[in-house]
């Protein structure tokens, strides 16, 4: 085998390469990267049931699905994709509503939540149903463009009873948890896509 030199020709193009001839580096550094290139993908799934009975009008958080990302620069921009298999019982489906949640630097802040009108609606991403029966889960998702700024996020899930009714909030199986041939265990993810600008 012949080895071919590397030419940089006056075009500004360069030749000599062999497929995969660069080697454990980027050829294109990050900061310099196209606007709309994608920087990271990062992902958190939950494969378990969760259920938790609401008391009074309390905010509760999805244990066990959350996904932190640290950005490479303040002025990017953070695709963040929501997909939960949710439900709710009969007392509570009223007011049960669920919205993405970002703590940056300990605080939390409620994000891709509908504008106050009035003084009595809750405010969330998602209002979660009660099914037909106990059997069955909403597939709820959400799809929202953050500009978080600089430094460490983490995206959660966080959920209550506006109305106060004292149902059960149920994520990835439904009201009826009976181990038949009817009822499915699902997943729910959390991915979260940095996007240069």
């Amino acid at each position: 085998n012949s080895i071919m030199p590397i030419v940089i020709n006056g075009s500004g193009t360069v030749t000599g390469l062999s497929a995969g001839g660069i080697s454990n580096t980027k050829a294109v550094a990050t900061a310099a990267m196209p606007a709309g290139s994608v920087l990271q993908v990062l992902q958190d799934t939950k494969t378990v049931g969760h259920s938790q009975t609401t008391s009074g009008t309390t905010t509760y958080t999805i244990p066990g699905l959350s996904q932190a990302i640290t950005m490479t620069s303040a002025s990017n921009k953070v695709l963040v994709q929501v997909s939960l298999s949710a439900s709710a019982s009969a007392n509570d489906y009223l007011g049960l509503s669920w919205w993405l949640n970002r703590t940056t630097s300990g605080s939390d802040n409620a994000i891709a939540i509908g504008d106050q009108t009035g003084s009595n609606r809750g405010r969330g991403s998602r209002h979660v149903g009660r099914n037909y029966n106990g059997n069955n889960q909403n597939s709820e998702e959400l799809v929202f463009l953050d500009t978080p700024g600089a430094g460490t996020h983490t995206y959660d899930i966080k959920y209550k009873d506006f109305n106060g009714d004292g149902g059960i909030f149920f994520l990835n199986w439904g009201a009826s948890d009976s181990d038949t041939t009817s009822n499915v265990i699902c997943c729910s993810t959390i991915t979260l896509t940095e996007i240069a600008v």
